[in-house]
């Protein structure tokens, strides 16, 4: 059994992370869990080198993308810019969900030899027995306080609901808030909300459920009828299909309340929403006053349970326990990456309900936000050539040198090839620039560092006199800790510079580059949409698509070079202004989401801003046009004429081609206008005889002693028939008289 020596006098280079949760928690928290931390340290007599320290403020522990210093901590450690041994925290619940936090031990530990110590249990050793213990009985004590807390919150909010007391958040569209004090106890007061119509907007949903009852509309066709109605007033718009959707099968605006209808999770740092077993639902009657009669509601849910499609299951052919966070699998490969130019929609791909004999259901990317009237974008582009297109271009950017030869020919000859030279010279250019050291920067934080530590030492004898005013000793106390932290932030910048060259070798590491290529070609080759969606994301930012036809294929020649696109990108760039702000694209469903280096490339390429703060010389830009639409004659005109040529029926060629003969004979005008030349085929094909294609095998029959009755029963043909083969044969001497 291979052991990991942990020895608390050895001289460790540590890492401190903070976060607190909330702005609405005490602000200081942070800065009093780096005290405790280093009061620790220092009440233990652990010589231990404090290198950088990681904060997030107001920023909950549920996601790990959504903390920015916590992914900074560890892709530094990854990329090896962050040369440490251990993580100090207050406690654990300090890196998150403790379910994640024994992945994420086990992967620091494994493959980078770093361990996650907790000031709480005296920086007990992780690698014992007693500190796999520990950790595991503080998981289990975290999970119980939550659930316990979980338990006492829905219990508060279905006490509210059973009193007809609106349980929390915002009313629904059409209902307003009338709130009211309750006493409890004497002087102790409760505010408490009762659920009204709101007369500014009621009359909106009223008109909604009437038109949907008088003309059995959709929510799509209702959601453009709202958006469309002079009436209304636009701070209420635009109005979604979805919305609507949502709000037409409501019962609260009956007045009835159903509670709760969903329960929602974070698995795998994604939310994930779930229906509410119908024996833990309440439906409490006239819980408010209604805004639509309860008849004209239920006609309204008869029209939709008519519109709906069918969700039945096959009986016994599904799995009794559902994975709770599967992942999305696409069937279009460029889902999530085509946008509307006009509004910044993810454009979605859709079947026109049209379909061809030859090439099967149409599919084509339209804007969602047009349907429902919220954009002018009502361009629809056809599936098939903007994803032959997109990969065409993709491929011959990637591979400038085309893809034949061994993967390692190709790997020697990608980074032997200009565009690759010229983008590794300005990447290593510009990284020079940002983490190898200059005897100005160098000197400058020297004399930094030299100065505060003069500081410190004359705030610390201050800090020794008991006599000290108690406002100036707090004050120097919070001069003494911000010091601290910057002595320590200067200290690992003059590590990274040191150590910048390695680091630098390692992150455009031209093999690596090449095997990523490479990979990427074998995916989009092999027809798995998902992970080609995946592979793809990480070198196209993004397809916009204007209503005149207009694409714009952006690609970021930094795709290849993991770590450094975060590394160039500006974080104060602002994201680019649109009318809608994409949200971020569900995780895709691919092999090996156990592990959390893939779990964080899905995490990556789900944000549409993924790219947002790099300059524009770190991207290539593509612009093409649609091509007119044309028909299946159009295309294939060429092709039928030959075939035409060489004596095929109208017939044969339909059956050839898989078309109807009408189509055949479209594609066969058309080539003529193409090419006058063809004008020349034949109108007609003379019609196969069966006296004269089955000649041989009548004269088998005959010189056997069959006889001519007996071949036309044997043929299935006329007497008549057989003769004139027979006569045929005897015209070119094949038999005598």
């Amino acid at each position: 059994m291979i052991l990991t020596p942990f020895d608390h006098q050895s001289p460790y280079r540590v890492a401190i992370y903070l976060r607190m949760s909330s702005d609405k928690q005490n602000r200081r928290s942070p800065e009093q869990q780096e005290e405790e931390i280093r009061r620790r340290l220092s009440a233990m007599g652990l010589s231990w080198t404090i290198v950088k320290v990681y904060r997030d403020d107001a920023l909950s522990g549920k996601y790990q993308r959504n903390r920015p210093q916590y992914r900074r901590m560890l892709a530094d450690i990854e990329s090896g810019q962050l040369n440490i041994d251990l993580i100090l925290m207050d406690t654990f619940s300090r890196i998150g969900r403790h379910d994640e936090l024994q992945e994420l031990r086990r992967e620091l530990r494994n493959q980078h030899g770093v361990l996650i110590l907790t000031a709480l249990n005296n920086f007990a050793d992780p690698t014992t027995v007693q500190g796999e213990t520990y950790a595991a009985f503080e998981a289990v004590q975290a999970r119980s306080e939550n659930r316990e807390k979980a338990h006492n919150v829905n219990r508060a909010k279905r006490n509210l609901v059973a009193r007809k007391r609106w349980p929390g958040g915002k009313p629904p569209f059409g209902f307003r808030l009338e709130s009211e004090i309750i006493e409890n106890g004497g002087a102790r007061l409760r505010k408490e909300s009762r659920l009204v119509p709101d007369p500014r907007t009621d009359w909106i949903v009223r008109r909604m459920f009437e038109r949907a009852s008088a003309t059995g509309h959709g929510q799509t066709l209702l959601a453009r009828y709202l958006n469309e109605h002079e009436e209304i007033p636009d701070e209420y718009k635009p109005f979604n299909g979805s919305t609507v959707g949502t709000m037409l099968d409501n019962e609260i605006y009956y007045g009835d309340f159903v509670f709760p209808k969903k329960a929602t999770d974070v698995i795998n740092d994604a939310r994930q929403v779930q229906d509410t077993p119908e024996e833990e639902r309440m439906h409490v009657e006239d819980f408010c006053p209604g805004i639509v009669d309860r008849e004209l509601w239920f006609q309204v849910q008869e029209i939709r349970d008519h519109r709906r499609r069918s969700d039945e299951e096959d009986g016994g052919t599904q799995k009794q326990i559902a994975p709770l966070a599967p992942g999305k699998t696409l069937r279009y490969l460029l889902t999530g990456l085509v946008r509307c130019d006009a509004c910044g929609a993810s454009m979605t791909p859709t079947s026109s309900g049209q379909s061809s004999t030859a090439t099967g259901k149409y599919a084509y990317y339209r804007c969602p936000r047009a349907v429902d009237g919220n954009c002018g974008n009502h361009r629809y582009i056809h599936e098939g050539w903007l994803r032959s297109t997109v990969v065409d271009t993709v491929l011959k950017r990637l591979f400038p040198i085309g893809q034949n030869g061994t993967s390692e020919d190709v790997a020697a000859a990608l980074m032997a090839s200009d565009p690759f030279r010229e983008v590794f010279g300005e990447v290593r250019s510009e990284l020079e620039r940002l983490l190898q050291p200059t005897g100005e920067r160098h000197a400058a934080l020297q004399a930094e560092l030299k100065d505060l530590r003069r500081q410190m030492t004359g705030w610390r004898q201050s800090l020794g006199n008991p006599d000290l005013d108690p406002m100036l000793r707090v004050e120097t106390e919070q001069d003494w800790a911000s010091a601290n932290r910057r002595v320590s932030e200067i200290e690992s910048d003059l590590v990274s510079l040191e150590a910048a060259p390695a680091l630098i070798d390692g992150l455009i590491d031209g093999n690596v580059v090449a095997e990523r290529l490479q990979r990427l070609h074998e995916i989009l080759g092999n027809g798995n949409v998902t992970r080609g969606n995946l592979e793809l994301a990480l070198h196209v930012d993004r397809i916009d698509c204007d209503s005149g036809g207009r694409v714009v294929l952006r690609t970021c020649k930094l795709g290849a070079l993991a770590g450094v696109i975060d590394m160039l990108a500006d974080s104060e760039c602002p994201k680019p202004s649109r009318i809608v702000r994409p949200r971020r694209r569900a995780r895709l469903r691919v092999e090996g989401m156990g592990r959390r280096n893939v779990r964080e490339t899905l995490d990556w390429a789900a944000d549409p801003h993924r790219f947002a703060g790099l300059d524009e010389r770190w991207f290539h830009t593509d612009v093409f046009q649609i091509p007119e639409p044309t028909g299946w004659y159009q295309d294939h005109a060429v092709e039928v004429a030959r075939q035409r040529a060489e004596g095929l029926t109208h017939q044969q060629l339909a059956e050839q081609f898989g078309v109807t003969v009408p189509t055949i004979r479209k594609a066969l005008r058309h080539a003529v206008k193409v090419d006058p030349s063809l004008a020349t085929l034949p109108k007609k094909m003379p019609r196969r005889q069966w006296h004269v294609d089955h000649v041989a095998e009548v004269l088998a029959r005959h010189h056997a002693g069959m006889g001519v009755p007996q071949m036309a029963r044997h043929f299935c043909r006329s007497e008549p028939t057989i003769r004139k083969a027979m006569d045929h044969a005897r015209e070119f001497g094949l038999l005598d008289d």
